[in-house]
């Protein structure tokens, strides 16, 4: 997920310049019917997102909206997640506010939600949710889409090397797999699921052995799926999202396992503080939580949602196939606290 904004997205304040949002007081849109709340986001006119989602599949996602809801442009920055935080904060310390609606992590929720970035907003259609996603602040919990970790392999490279495909993330940790496979060095929410599924001594000392196997580091989750599908490295840990589409356009070249118990990452769709297009905000984040939105959501990205009436990719998304283990949130001390002892453990130089 990197750093990209959209051709069809405004890098300026809504609503005169952004100097300050929110037009109406917000407090009082919260008790607004849907339809009430697209009567006033038609006056508005646009709604203005900061997601980890890329170009493309934002562009489908605002042409479903649309069809919709009609006269609410949607205009996307799409940043990565640790850049989407900074940005939010320079701006609104500055005295701009440009984001209406926030797509973050769990962590990174968290860091908005200590530095008064964010409003509390509980949208009518929200799911669920999960058992096992705790700490959440009421206000914050509208799940925009979950990730979950997977290691994709190259069957071909494999048979070349005499390697077995890996059955879990335990067997990376086998001689045969030193070099040969590849980990991002920013996986602090990789380590927290770890925690979260069997305990911190164990979580630490299984991320000490993969890194005494001399992982290869890539930038990004979908980077290390590229190279397994290239061939070098053998495999590569990563996310379910990313393996599956590999899988079905380069069967030869790409097969994956998900881990078990599921490693998963809740995402969450919030509200911005003083968002300059208040009612717009608030109807696409309960437009994102429908079954419509949801289903729009899996096509255009891949990602798996916690509703049980949607249709989540089997092969990536079977709770009763793979037990699912969510990420908590964590104050930023944590946050780097965590990734501190990640990136010492898979030995990041």
């Amino acid at each position: 997920m990197t750093s990209v904004v959209l051709p069809f997205t405004l890098v300026a304040c809504g609503n005169g310049g952004g100097d300050g949002g929110g037009g109406r007081g917000s407090t009082s849109l919260n008790s607004l019917s849907v339809d009430d709340l697209y009567t006033e986001a038609k006056d508005e006119g646009k709604v203005t997102i900061y997601t980890p989602l890329n170009e493309k599949a934002m562009a489908e996602v605002a042409k479903a909206f649309n069809k919709t809801y009609p006269g609410v442009d949607v205009q996307a920055i799409t940043l990565g997640v640790d850049d989407l935080v900074a940005r939010v904060n320079t701006e609104q310390r500055g005295g701009k506010f440009v984001a209406d609606v926030i797509t973050e992590d769990g962590i990174h929720t968290s860091q908005l939600i200590s530095i008064n970035a964010l409003e509390p907003y509980t949208p009518k259609t929200m799911p669920e949710l999960p058992e096992g996603v705790d700490g959440v602040p009421e206000g914050y919990q509208s799940i925009a889409f979950v990730t979950t970790r997977a290691v994709a392999y190259n069957p071909q490279t494999l048979k070349k090397k005499g390697i077995d495909p890996p059955a879990s993330l335990e067997d990376l940790t086998k001689p045969e797999w030193k070099r040969n496979f590849s980990m991002t060095p920013h996986g602090a929410d990789l380590y927290t699921s770890l925690i979260a599924a069997m305990g911190p001594d164990k979580a630490k000392d299984l991320l000490e052995r993969l890194g005494a196997n001399n992982p290869r580091l890539v930038e990004s989750n979908s980077q290390g799926i590229t190279q397994v599908q290239a061939g070098e490295p053998a495999a590569a840990v990563s996310y379910g999202t990313y393996a599956a589409p590999a899988k079905a356009s380069t069967p030869d070249t790409v097969d994956f396992i998900n881990l078990n118990p599921l490693l998963t990452v809740p995402y969450f769709q919030v509200l911005a503080k003083d968002a300059p297009n208040p009612a717009a905000a608030r109807l696409f984040i309960n437009w994102w939580g429908t079954q419509e939105g949801q289903n729009v959501m899996i096509k255009a990205t891949g990602f798996t949602s916690v509703r049980d009436d949607v249709e989540n990719n089997p092969t990536v998304w079977d709770p009763s196939k793979w037990s699912p283990v969510f990420a908590p949130m964590l104050s930023m001390d944590e946050y780097n606290a965590k990734l501190n002892e990640y990136r010492e453990a898979i030995r990041v130089p």
